[in-house]
C-alpha cells in the first residue's frame, strides 16, 4: 500500500494481478486479488459516500 498526496486515496498493487484481474470472464482473473480489491472498494464507499 502506498499513500501519496491525497489522504483519501490508497493505491494497492496485487502481485501477479495484471490488467483486468477483476474480470471473471477473462484469463487474467485473479479471484483472491479481486475479492480483496472489492472489499477495499466497499470500505472506501462506506467511508466516503452517504446515503
Amino acid at each position: 500500500m502506498v499513500r501519496v498526496g491525497n489522504p483519501n486515496v490508497e493505491m494497492v498493487v496485487y502481485p501477479n494481478a495484471g490488467h483486468a484481474f477483476h474480470a471473471d470472464y477473462r484469463a487474467s482473473y485473479q479471484p483472491a486479488a479481486a475479492a480483496a480489491a472489492w472489499e477495499k472498494c466497499l470500505q472506501f464507499f462506506a467511508r466516503h459516500l452517504r446515503a
